[in-house]
This record gives C-alpha cells, structure tokens and sequence, in this order.
C-alpha cells in the first residue's frame, strides 16, 4: 500500500505550502477592499474572508506577522466595526473576522456584541438557506465561540447532499461543490480529528469522491480538485491510485510565483467583470481561491500520519450486480426489435451500410445473450443481412473488428460471402505474417489476434503479463487526453486477452478498479458511450468490478435507454453533427447505432459470464480458416472480392 500523497518526500508538500505562502505575502493589498464602497459589496470582501478562514483553520504564526497589514486589528476594527449587518451574509463575514482576530489575541468585546446581538435578533432566518450554508454559519459562529439556536450538526449532514450518497454520474460542477463544502464545514476546514457528525456511507465517498477527483483533474478545474483532495484527507480515507495522480497532477499546477491557477474556464468568463481589471488584479481574482485551497490541502496532507496500513482485500468470486434480470431481458428484447426496425428503415430508404449491416447483425446476437429467446430471430437476420452485403466490394472501411465477427456469425448460420470471407483470411494471413516480437510492440494488434486465436485461425498471442496493470495505471496522467486512455486500454486489453483470459491480478485490485470506475464515469458524464463502455468491459475482464460501483454504472447505462430501444438521447449533438456532415447524415445509422452496441456489448459482458470474444470460439465459424468452404455450408455470391 503506498503511503500518503508525497510522504516519502514530504518537503515536497512543505515547499509548495512555503511557495504559495509567499505568493499570498506578495499579493496582500488585493485582499483587502480599497474603499468604503467595496465593503458593502459582498463579492469583494470575499477574499478576506477566505484567507481569514485559511489563517484561522491553518495559522503558521511565523508567517502571519507577514500579513499584519491585511489583518491589522486596528485597521480590521476601523473598517468593519461600521460595516452594518444586515443580512445572514455579514453576519458570517464579521464571525470569520472576529474569529480570526479573537484566535490571534485580539478580542474585540464590542464587535462580539454586536454580532451576538444580530444572531439573536434572527436575521440569519430572514432568507432561504441550503443545509450547507446552515453549516458555514455554524462553523463561523462556533469559531468565535457565539451562542446561537442553528440545527444541530448531524441533522444538517442528514438534509445535505449527503444525506444519501449521490452517485458522481449525476453531479454538476456546483453540486460537486456542494459535497465538499459539506465536508470541510464538518471538519472545519481540516483542523477537527473528529467530523461534527456521522459522515455515513465511507466506501460511497470514497468512491464519490474518487470519480469526482479525477473528473475535474481532466477538466482542469484545479481548485475543485484542491478541495476534494482535503476532503479525502479530513476523511482520512486511504491512498489510492488516483488519489496519488491527483496530488502529482495539483502540485505540478503550481506556478513559479508560488500561485495555483483557477478552473480554466474562469480565464475566458467575463462573468465577474474581471477583463476591465488591471492584469495583475485579474490573475490575483483567478488564483487566489486556489492557492488558499491548495495550502489548506497540503497543511492537512502534512498532519496526517505517516503511513496508513494496508487493507486486506480478501480474494473474491466474480460476483453480478443486483440489476433486475427481468428488466434487463426485457430491455434486450425491445433493442434487438429497434435494431431489426432500423435495419428495415434503411434499407427501404437505400441508407444501409455495410458497417450498419453488421452492427445490426453483432448487436442482435448480444442481445441474444442477454435474452435467448432472440435467438429465434437471428437465422432469418442472417440471410436478410448476407444478402445485403453480397454486393460489396471493399471491406476497408469497417472496422476490422467488426467484420472478423460478422463472418463469424454468418458462417455459424451456414453462409459464406466469398469477398468477406476473403478478406478476413487475408487480413488473418496478413497478421499471422507480422510475427510479434513482444507484447509491448504488439499492442496495436492483440486485439485482432486474440480474436484469429477464439476463432481457431493462429496461436494464442503474446499477452502482456499482469503485474504491467501497475506501471500502465500509474503512468496514466489523470487530465490526459483520449489517446492517453486508448493507451491505457492497450495495455489493459491484452493483459486480460480483452476478457479471454483467467487471470488474478498481484496489485491493489481496489485502487486500480477504483481508477477505471472514475474513469468510466469521467466518460459516460461526457456522454462518451464508446470510451466509457470499454473501460467498463475492460474492469469486467480483469475482475475490478466492485458490485457497488458496477451497479451504479450499469443504472447509468440503463437510464439512457431510449422508450423505443437503443441507447443516448442525443438531440444537441444530432443538429450539430448534421450541419456539419450534411444530408448523408443518418442519426440512427451513424449515432445512436454504434452507442446502442458498445452499450448492450457492456451491458451482456457485466452481468453474466458471457464474453464478446470468448464466446466466438463456440461458433463454426473456425472452420473458415480451410482454403475452401466446409461441407454445409452454402455460398453466397458476391459481385467482387477484394
């Protein structure tokens, strides 16, 4: 198990929190509002309030004589003490101050009066809070030791967005928000051993949490990954992959004045008036949010202790999430029916391709293996789809994968296409020809041959072995690019010989399943169905699929299942891509087709034992690997062979 985020080298950490100190020193005149009328003006209190918090909550008191002019008691007095309070909002702002200035040994009895005076006036109920709010009052009253009648911490945990762990596929930036500032709240920022009430469901948040982390690592949004970063550790939940990519992915964020950037987003807003600031105003309002965050981070990442023991994972039988077999079998029944309406759509409208073909034909026998009883609709499919494609005459353009498969299927119903089937055996000889010196640089065509092996066609492949789990896990960069994650599923695909091979991972299976399950939901929230559903498959295949995480997935999947059949609603990206493509353009064909079959080819593989490729070595499609066709088996012309 590996230790806490940079324990072996904690002076990493500890020059970070240095660095961005300095920046903070360097930049505290921007803290504090120039004139009378920037104190009324919420917005720009705002950061004051902030390093109020972060110097409250993580007071390096060597440090903060440095920052005597931004805190000046005299100065902090003069200006606030005559700052009305007229809303719940001032009230949390004068608590933070007092707080930061009573802890620092300046009490201030008549600004404690008046406070105390406007809690017990009621005016923090004149106006709608969320449970979270409720909780940033209690913290600040309770940081200056007032007396006030807020609910209790545990009923406001029990009203939050914590009350029921929710599932990180559903959650928007500012609900992502949400969840951490109902932590911090509860763990004051990092300083409380003990959260002011039960947190609940740990494996749910750390699950959450994880796919949180690494979703806004990719969207760059280096502030949210500060704060989920101290949540994970005010949970003291263990290290994992993710986690360590994460603190490696933040730490190398930090420029060289020692300032941590803001979500990316934030640079090209305009939202708060920032493009009619001087530049070094606009780049201190971009950064400063993160920079207190990232130093709260690392303060509490400091005090945790030096090592956490590992977890024993005990061995585990491949076990199915608790997905209604009934509905499951139901929904296959209603996609194999769409699929086969759509292939009679286009062929009535002369729109059928022959990638579309054979996906109808492919997804059709998935759904079979859902649900047998399709079974009975595949032999008539068959002929309608041979017969469709005996006219081709170039196979290059679908995917190889896809027509290895249709010949397959095809040939176990007893029909050979001769330009198909000579294409396949072609692209098989070609293969077999390339010899693979090692599994490293075959890669790019295990794949292909793990699926001429099921069929009977050439030897078993070389496969990577299991322990290269660990070196393409850690060297996959969490706000890296798709290839990156092609690469990653390189790698992972042939360990697993893409779900034909038994193998039993010597790693920390948790933290590795942990990592693809953040990424599966990094891409199903992108609505990237085809990347989302590999990683799913590939977790299957190398037994990573925690039943909790799997389940919740699998739920997503279902959720975008269209009343007709098929999967994705996808109305924005249809007018998109047609302005862009033009009449050639089919939604159904070119869209919802491909999604709908990497999603039933998820959906099959996740819940039963049943594999894509391992599942083609009981076909007779083996037999097409002789130089002419097997006796039974009947010919289909084509117009010309490849």
């Amino acid at each position: 198990m590996a230790k806490v985020a940079h324990m072996s080298d904690r002076r990493e950490l500890r020059a970070a929190v240095e660095h961005a100190f300095d920046w903070v020193i360097e930049n505290r005149a921007h803290f504090v509002p120039s004139t009378a009328e920037q104190l009324i003006d919420t917005k720009q209190v705002k950061p004051l309030i902030e390093l109020a918090i972060m110097l409250n909550v993580h007071a390096r008191l060597a440090r903060v004589d440095a920052l005597a002019s931004v805190l000046d008691p005299i100065e902090v007095r003069r200006k606030f003490r005559d700052r009305r309070i007229r809303s719940r909002t001032d009230i949390v702002i004068h608590a933070f101050l007092y707080a930061v200035l009573r802890h620092g040994g300046h009490d201030d009895e008549q600004q404690r009066e008046l406070i105390q005076s406007a809690v017990d006036a009621r005016l923090l109920d004149h106006v709608e809070r969320t449970p979270h709010q409720i909780m940033e009052e209690r913290l600040a009253l309770e940081l200056g030791a007032f007396s006030n009648s807020l609910q209790g911490w545990q009923e406001l945990v029990d009203l939050s967005i914590l009350a029921n762990t929710p599932s990180p596929l559903h959650l928007d930036e500012r609900a992502a928000y949400h969840v951490t500032h109902v932590i911090l709240y509860m763990f004051g920022f990092g300083t409380a051993a003990e959260p002011s009430a039960h947190v609940g469901d740990l494996p749910g948040l750390r699950r959450l949490l994880s796919a949180l982390i690494l979703t806004f690592c990719a969207d760059r949004n280096w502030d949210l990954v500060g704060e989920l970063l101290l949540c994970w550790d005010c949970l003291e939940l263990e290290p994992s992959l993710v986690y360590d990519r994460a603190w490696d992915a933040l730490l190398s964020r930090q420029a060289a004045d020692g300032s941590f950037p803001g979500p990316e987003r934030s640079k090209s807003s305009n939202k708060d008036g920032c493009s009619d600031l001087p530049d070094d105003r606009r780049r201190f309002l971009e950064r400063y949010h993160t920079t207190l965050v990232a130093i709260m981070a690392c303060d509490r990442n400091l005090r945790r202790v030096e090592t956490i023991p590992p977890v024993s994972i005990p061995a585990r039988p491949p076990h199915h999430p608790t997905v209604s077999d009934q509905g499951l079998m139901a929904t296959a029944e209603k996609d194999a029916q769409w699929l086969i309406r759509l292939f009679d759509r286009l062929s009535e409208r002369n729109e059928l391709r022959p990638n579309a073909a054979c996906s109808v034909l492919v997804g059709t026998w998935v759904c079979a293996a859902i649900n047998c009883t399709v079974a009975s609709a595949l032999p008539e499919l068959a002929d309608r789809v041979a017969a469709s494609l005996s006219t081709v005459g170039e196979w290059i353009d679908v995917p190889p994968t896809l027509t290895i498969i249709t010949n397959a299927l095809l040939a176990d119903h007893g029909i050979i296409l001769p330009g198909l089937a000579t294409f396949v055996r072609t692209a098989c000889a070609a293969l077999d020809a390339h010899g693979a010196v090692d599994a490293v640089s075959d890669l790019m065509f295990c794949e292909k041959r793990v699926l001429f092996n099921q069929l009977g066609w050439v030897k078993p492949p070389m496969l990577l072995e299991p322990r290269c789990v660990v070196h393409a896990t850690r060297a996959f960069p969490l706000d890296g690019s798709r290839p990156a994650v092609e690469t990653l599923l390189l790698h992972l695909g042939s360990v697993s010989g893409y779900g034909t091979r038994s193998i039993e991972l010597d790693v920390d299976k948790g933290s590795v399943g942990e990592l693809l399950a953040a990424l599966t939901v990094r891409f199903f929230r992108c609505y990237d169905f085809i990347t989302a559903t590999k990683l799913l498959r590939t977790a299957v295949y190398l037994q990573l699929d925690a039943k909790d995480r799997l389940v919740d997935l699998i739920e997503f999947i279902l959720l975008q299942h269209r009343p007709e059949g098929g999967y994705g609603f996808f109305a924005a990206q249809e007018a998109s891509v047609k302005e862009t493509v033009g009449k050639q353009f089919s939604a159904d064909r070119d869209l919802y087709l491909p999604v709908t079959l990497n999603c039933l080819c998820a959906l099959a593989e996740a819940t039963s034992e049943w594999r894509l490729y391992g599942n083609l070595r009981g076909l007779k499609a083996g037999a097409l690997g002789y130089s002419s066709p097997p006796a039974g088996l009947r010919t289909t012309s084509s117009a010309s062979e490849p």
